[in-house]
């Protein structure tokens, strides 16, 4: 069983990231939980070094025409999380994506929707308010919510209402009168489209409701960014994001004095989402017994974090050589097959990404406005199925021995030890997983054999097998579907 000082720095990866090895949770633990929170909060601040540009090359030379199509986007974002070695910086842009739930199925353009996923990426720890006027110009938004077709004399509401129902406030703190008068204020805010770029954002004066508005108690001739800065202003503004956030990271239905205390954070920090993240880790309640293992895996924790933890992370892609090295080196993982060059590597990583929509969350395409409900509608008779074909997937596809996705970098030294120490070993790097001591006693047995030493199993097929058996039946246990 895992020492506290690594069950608590699992809990942390599993949070802040998509989980990590034993290696990985080793090392981090000596540094200490304070600094490692330090760490990757510094990670999810960095720019963009462009390392994932391949794959959007990749696929773009796939395509008949050369051009970029939006589900080219998902292995891209797919090899991002997995290879980062800014965990909390990806992580970050899964929720701001569930957030700010916005669809390639009505955009259309890949442009757009790639550019809205560098601003989450950009802006992922930064200002409140800064991101809402962001996101306010984001052109795949303005498309997403209707707000391209907003003029003076015919307001369209989409945008106004989800604003405050959706993204600052929350129902009950606005009025229908709140989101008429709102929309009049962002009247005239639209696209310019451009034909390489895809285009940006682009006010139209003429198309702009210039007159006197009544919002939120508060009356003026307001414009967009006025309207964000009276939301601001609203006590329920800090709750409502606090919340969202407390939710995704810790646990559902949070005590409302562990939410005022954050929000107060928060709120006294300009808006300073960092400050409010670090709140959050640094909180009883984040380490409290209610936050462990109290949320079910999104398909993307698991899968991200499955290929993490087998070695496919960024360790292993600088010592392959870089992204495409690093990508084929993930081949194995996903069907045994060998990819000539960046552009297997895009379609190996595509074949990843249908996985995650099998399982119910097709990055990119979020069902509705918003975002994916989570929590236990993650799993039903089909999401189940494809969990489990996953795990098979992954453990029949352990080579014996050498680099990431072997069951050598999987188990290291103990590949020859006591079976109860292999069982110990593959749950340790696979979470850990706190396995019961009737599961850890049958997946001893297993790997054992009908009576035989297991140096009778040490080599050949039978003992490879028993051991990516135990790797499965780890991977398909209730336990390892929980974060």
């Amino acid at each position: 069983m895992p020492t506290d000082d690594i069950r608590r720095m699992g809990h942390l990866m599993r949070r802040a990231g998509f989980g990590a090895n034993d290696a990985e949770l080793r090392q981090r633990a000596a540094k200490g939980i304070d600094a490692t929170i330090q760490d990757l909060l510094d990670g999810a601040m960095q720019p963009d070094d462009g390392k994932s540009d391949w794959v959007l090359e990749a696929a773009r030379q796939r395509d008949r025409q050369h051009q970029l199509r939006p589900p080219m986007l998902k292995p891209w974002w797919l090899y991002r999380m997995i290879s980062t070695p800014n965990p909390l910086q990806e992580k970050m842009v899964l929720f701001w994506h569930g957030h700010f739930a916005t669809s390639a199925s009505k955009v259309g353009r890949a442009e757009f929707m790639l550019n809205q996923n560098r601003f989450f990426r950009d802006n992922a720890l930064g200002n409140w308010r800064t991101f809402l006027q962001g996101i306010s110009r984001d052109p795949a938004m303005i498309l997403w919510l209707d707000n391209n077709t907003n003029f003076k004399g015919h307001a369209n509401e989409n945008y106004g209402r989800e604003l405050m129902e959706l993204f600052s406030l929350g129902i009950g703190n606005y009025t229908e009168h709140d989101v008429k008068q709102g929309s009049r204020a962002w009247t005239g805010w639209g696209i310019a489209y451009d034909r390489d770029t895809g285009g940006g954002f682009r006010f139209n004066p003429q198309q702009h409701d210039d007159g006197i508005k009544t919002y939120l108690r508060r009356t003026g001739n307001f414009d967009g960014d006025d309207v964000l800065d009276i939301i601001l202003e609203q006590p329920a503004a800090a709750e409502f994001l606090t919340r969202k956030l407390f939710t995704f990271f810790a646990y559902d239905n949070a005590e409302p004095e562990v939410i005022t205390s954050l929000a107060d954070v928060f709120r006294k920090s300009n808006y300073n989402v960092r400050t409010l993240m670090e709140a959050i880790f640094k909180s009883q309640a984040f380490w409290s017994a209610k936050a462990y293992n109290s949320q079910i895996k999104s398909p993307t924790q698991l899968v991200v974090g499955a290929l993490r933890m087998l070695g496919y992370g960024q360790t292993a892609v600088e010592d392959a050589g870089g992204g495409q090295m690093g990508a084929e080196s993930m081949g194995g993982a996903m069907g045994g097959m060998n990819m000539a060059g960046g552009r297997r590597g895009a379609a190996i990583l595509y074949q990843m990404s249908n996985s995650l929509k099998a399982m119910g969350q097709d990055l990119f395409y979020p069902p509705n406005v918003k975002g994916w409900d989570g929590g236990p509608t993650w799993i039903n008779s089909a999401t189940m199925l494809e969990r489990v074909n996953f795990a098979v997937r992954m453990a029949n596809n352990l080579k014996p021995r050498g680099g990431p996705g072997s069951l050598q970098s999987l188990m290291g030294d103990t590949a020859s030890g006591d079976p109860a120490q292999i069982v110990d070993t593959l749950a340790a790097n696979l979470g850990p997983v706190e396995l019961p001591a009737a599961a850890r006693a049958t997946l001893a047995k297993a790997i054992a054999g009908d009576g035989a030493t297991l140096a009778a199993n040490n080599r050949g097929y039978q003992r490879v097998a028993r051991l990516r058996s135990a790797a499965t039946l780890i991977m398909q246990s209730p336990l390892y579907q929980l974060c």
